[in-house]
């Protein structure tokens, strides 16, 4: 008899619970999209304190001045650069890849934001943006547009850029894939040699050297302006001045008919020489 009354006060004291939490659940709704988007508002200060701090970057890098953009960047920053292939660790890497030097004449000019938000987790921010970004190369003025997420961490009351993830905009990346690139001398050369070798109607030449000639140069023209010789493409262009061009990188259906283009200058000037 103790035992089933002891049972029928445990069961009514845990229906009372149950409903006592249900109801508590329901008088409190969850927040609702434009709730946390005015959470996210409430961070204006904060805003303004991390867009000065990127603008600051910027501002750096149009100086040259390597103390302030060191200082911009976390000990222990994180991320991937334009052009990079690895993760870049450390401002040290960050420095070293960027190379900025007081007495170049090449460098960043001018630039202007658009898309800029950000969205914040306590002291940690996560900023998305791209800059349109004008620049001096060994070729001459140069433009280039940039999407860039930053990783921004408080530490003392302030702000500082922990990580980065930049890379060429795709609206850039198609005009620099549809770019004429340099040819370099040493394969005009030996490409001239070749054609040479071919106009005085080798039969070995025209059945298995000429189709040899072909791939090598069209593999030339994918992969030598991938990259990983260089930290940027404006330092391409300088390694590469002058003379007949390459189409940009990555792109096969050009490198075809810039063999073709190539090919035709090369054996016409041949054509003359001989004559």
């Amino acid at each position: 008899m103790i035992f089933r009354l002891l049972s029928l006060i445990l069961v009514v004291g845990l229906v009372a619970t149950t409903t006592t939490a249900i109801t508590s659940a329901e008088s409190e709704p969850a927040l609702s999209s434009s709730a946390v988007m005015d959470l996210q508002d409430d961070r204006a200060a904060d805003r303004e304190a991390i867009r000065a701090h990127i603008d600051s970057i910027f501002q750096a890098f149009i100086k040259k001045d390597a103390a302030a953009l060191r200082a911009t960047h976390a000990e222990n920053w994180l991320g991937y650069l334009e052009g990079s292939r690895e993760m870049i660790k450390g401002v040290a890497g960050y420095m070293d890849w960027n190379q900025v030097d007081p007495k170049s004449p090449y460098g960043m000019k001018s630039y202007k934001m658009r898309e800029f938000d950000m969205i914040f987790k306590g002291d940690a921010a996560f900023v998305c943006f791209v800059s349109d970004i004008e620049s001096i190369t060994p070729n001459g003025p140069s433009q280039r547009a940039l999407r860039i997420c930053d990783f921004y961490t408080k530490d003392n009351g302030k702000w500082i850029q922990s990580g980065s993830d930049t890379a060429l905009h795709p609206e850039s990346l198609e005009l620099r894939l549809g770019a004429l690139r340099p040819l370099p001398d040493q394969m005009k050369k030996s490409l001239s040699s070749v054609i040479r070798f071919g106009l005085y109607g080798n039969i070995h030449f025209q059945l298995l050297i000429f189709p040899l000639c072909l791939g090598a140069l069209s593999a030339f023209s994918v992969n030598s302006f991938s990259g990983s010789a260089c930290k940027s493409n404006e330092r391409i262009l300088d390694r590469h001045p002058g003379g007949l061009f390459l189409p940009g990188k990555n792109s096969p259906q050009s490198s075809g008919l810039c063999f073709w283009s190539t090919l035709q200058a090369i054996m016409m000037h041949e054509a003359k020489s001989m004559n």
